[in-house]
């Protein structure tokens, strides 16, 4: 009874009084569509973020925006160069979103995948 009685009245406490909420904000998603389509077109396959969205969305308060992206497009060849078209666009919210005082997370959303096959650290 006394667990419950103690989780019942830390619900009570009022919001303010546990501090500021460190991180809000929104998962601009869009690079990290179309990962069965390699090397995949702005508009296509997959969409840059768009600068009026994200300049919104800060408007609102937003501290924060995740970033998924695909890592075949920065590096459309494992060990090779770097796609500077698809770069441009990360940096480009990147800079905004930084410009604004705010922060950017930056997720390559392959779990351990390259062009939809497994790799292990040994492949790198």
């Amino acid at each position: 009874m006394t667990r419950l009685a103690s989780i019942l009245l830390a619900s009570l406490v009022p919001v303010s009084v546990l501090g500021k909420v460190a991180l809000t904000g929104v998962s601009e998603a869009g690079l990290d569509f179309g990962a069965g389509n390699f090397p995949g077109n702005n508009g296509g396959s997959f969409f840059a973020p768009n600068p009026a969205a994200i300049a919104h969305t800060l408007a609102k308060g937003a501290n924060t925006i995740r970033l998924p992206f695909l890592w075949e497009r920065v590096q459309p060849s494992a060990g090779g160069s770097f796609d500077a078209t698809y770069l441009g666009f990360i940096d480009t919210v990147i800079k905004q979103v930084t410009s604004a005082g705010a922060k950017v997370i930056l997720d390559p959303h392959n779990y351990a995948r390259y062009v939809n096959r497994r790799w292990d650290s040994n492949q790198w």
